[in-house]
């Protein structure tokens, strides 16, 4: 393996000595330790050049698939309605997913509204506990979860889930805060007019004036799973809760008991009631 620097310095012996003193040999070894010197430094050179472009070319595969993933958890946030952020603690800075500023009514390009701003638009209830709960984290270092509404405009007003949790040091001491924001508004209204259904239904079961129930068989007779108080009324039992209770045992003359007992069965039969 050739040396450039032990080739430099023999050639700069032999260029050192007395014109003279110099033959056309030595001559002709001093172009070859020249020409060998050039030819390792190109080789070098050639192959630190295709190190730097593999290398080059590993970087922008990454930086690619970095910006893949980034776009694939931009549109998850989007569908899912749901943000990340985080504040440091040291620096005083908040960072925000463009899913979280879009939430809060801004666009992608917009900074980020102060602490403050975002408490402002709570109620003072709301802002009570959610400003209690981000101390809590911040002074004992325990992840806490709210929902509050939070009035984005004037007559635009959302209902937020908020995760906050703790980072921290190698020290274990706590240095900012990261979580997510979810946009739960049409979850929250689906909620409600399926809670307002049921209670339409519950109301309708509990007034209608006809026989509604569920019965299963229980040995000879059947016991009663659910009964609404139309049934009750019809068996003439009108203070008495029909809930898990059997036919043959309720304080029935034993012609009805019997009535009844047969057009269960027959409708069990017939798969209906």
């Amino acid at each position: 393996m050739f040396c450039p620097h032990g080739l430099i310095a023999q050639a700069q012996a032999l260029t050192n000595q007395p014109r003279g003193e110099v033959s056309s040999a030595q001559n002709d070894q001093i172009v070859s330790y020249v020409v060998a010197t050039l030819a390792l430094a190109l080789l070098i050179t050639f192959v630190a050049l295709m190190r730097q472009r593999t290398l080059r070319k590993r970087l922008t595969r990454q930086t690619l698939k970095i910006a893949e993933n980034e776009a694939i958890l931009a549109e998850a946030q989007r569908i899912a309605h749901l943000g990340s952020w985080h504040y440091d603690l040291v620096e005083h800075k908040t960072g925000c997913s463009p899913e979280t500023l879009r939430i809060l009514g801004r666009s992608p390009t917009q900074v980020a509204p102060s602490y403050f701003r975002l408490l402002m638009m709570m109620s003072r209830a709301e802002r009570s506990l959610v400003h209690r709960s981000i101390l809590s984290t911040l002074r004992d270092g325990i992840a806490c979860e709210v929902t509050v509404p939070l009035q984005i405009a004037t007559d635009n007003v959302k209902i937020l889930h908020l995760t906050a949790r703790p980072r921290k040091s190698a020290s274990g001491t706590v240095i900012g805060l990261f979580g997510t924001l979810q946009d739960i508004t049409r979850q929250r209204a689906a909620e409600d007019s399926l809670r307002a259904r049921e209670q339409l239904l519950r109301a309708l079961y509990e007034n209608v004036p006809i026989a509604m129930g569920v019965v299963e068989e229980e040995g000879a007779s059947f016991r009663f799973v659910s009964a609404n108080p139309g049934t009750a009324r019809l068996l003439g039992l009108h203070s008495t809760s029909l809930a898990n209770r059997v036919l043959a045992e309720l304080p029935l003359p034993t012609s009805v008991v019997d009535f009844w007992t047969h057009w269960f069965r027959e409708g069990g039969k017939q798969q209906e009631l």
